[in-house]
């Protein structure tokens, strides 16, 4: 099994770090995708078989039933990577693309043409790294998405999304400033701090340097894509545009 392989998805944190906002070591996501993708095409003809893809995912079953449960999943991600059953959790989510609370054979075959983006059924090594820095770009989202979702139906609706950045709110006024926003981004996992800036512009469209309920009901309304009144965790990942494009990319 090749566990270098993990850092497809983002589960295998490398040796390379970038001092975060919050004065905290971070691993800088970017760059490691560029090389453990590298690494993980072991024979260095640009492709990634779905076989050694799906081992990514079969690395976490415990039992080795064939699937992997959300315990699995959750207690074998944190064991790894030292990071939050939130985070944890939110990454589950991503990988049941059924969402039948198993990752299994059908996941699989799902992420890997989620990630063989030109649809030719084989994963080249670029197409590894575009997609894994999407991952990775997506996971503060993900995070909040996880904090917000206070139902745990794996829906968020307007109500709950007002409640998204909640956790930046130290003053409790019901909206977020410049360095509420500074400070609460710097704590999620894979959360540059450069990108802070970019998402409160983004959110601030009234130019106050507060973001509102008005204006998180405003955003709802712009990522509810199939207009049912809530946001599954597809939808919210969509958020991700909002940020500073990489700085460490292979396109």
């Amino acid at each position: 099994m090749k566990i270098e392989l993990i850092l497809i998805f983002s589960l295998l944190l490398g040796p390379i770090y970038f001092d975060g906002a919050n004065g905290a070591d971070q691993p800088d996501m970017y760059k490691v995708i560029y090389m453990r993708c590298l690494k993980g095409d072991a024979n260095l003809d640009g492709i990634i078989t779905q076989a050694e893809f799906s081992a990514v995912f079969q690395a976490f079953d415990k039992n080795g039933d064939g699937a992997v449960t959300r315990d699995e999943y959750v207690d074998g991600w944190v064991a790894l990577t030292k990071q939050t059953r939130d985070v944890a959790n939110a990454y589950f989510h991503v990988a049941d693309l059924n969402h039948d609370n198993v990752i299994d054979q059908d996941d699989y075959a799902g992420m890997y043409t989620l990630f063989d983006q030109n649809g030719d059924g084989a994963l080249t090594f670029q197409e590894c790294v575009q997609e894994a820095e999407n991952v990775v770009r997506a996971t503060p989202f993900s995070e909040l998405f996880e904090k917000s979702d206070r139902n745990k139906d794996e829906f968020l609706t307007k109500a709950e999304f007002r409640t998204f950045f909640q956790s930046f709110d130290n003053d409790d006024d019901s909206r977020i400033d410049t360095r509420e926003c500074d400070a609460g981004w710097a704590l999620l996992d894979y959360a540059r701090k450069w990108d802070a800036d970019s998402l409160f512009r983004c959110i601030d469209t009234n130019g106050d340097r507060y973001i509102t309920e008005a204006e998180m009901d405003k955003l709802f309304g712009q990522y509810d894509k199939n207009a049912d009144d809530k946001l599954d965790l597809q939808e919210v990942k969509l958020m991700k545009g909002l940020l500073v494009k990489p700085k460490y990319t292979s396109h």
